[in-house]
């Protein structure tokens, strides 16, 4: 941590968990095709983290990191539902990448239904 960090207080904490949040969704997204239960375990970890944090862009991302793990686990139950959770918050930043990509992914979703 530089000195500048530790100047800006409670902040810059705030600033590195986010951070945090954001790794975790990251690598997250590395891993879903070659080892997609991690990826669960890691879109989940992110999302206790944003939660808390009231974090609502790595809530949102968090969400779908989870629903695209539970895809490709052929989980589709659990999949839309996070999703639609995850539109809700993506609209409401008008994240338009996001909202897009989320769209995508209830489309794709509901063609293996």
């Amino acid at each position: 941590m530089s000195a500048k960090t530790i100047e800006l207080g409670n902040s810059s904490i705030s600033m590195q968990t986010e951070k945090k949040v954001d790794n975790l969704i990251t690598l997250s997204q590395e891993l879903v095709m070659e080892n997609p239960k991690k990826a669960l375990a890691l879109g989940k970890r992110a999302y206790q983290i944003s939660k808390e944090l009231n974090y609502s862009l790595g809530m949102a991302q968090s969400l779908y990191a989870i629903a695209f793990a539970n895809r490709n686990l052929s989980d589709y139950d659990k999949t839309i539902p996070r999703l639609l959770e995850a539109i809700d918050i993506f609209v409401k930043l008008e994240h338009e990448k996001g909202e897009m990509k989320t769209r995508n992914l209830i489309g794709t979703s509901y063609f293996y239904l």
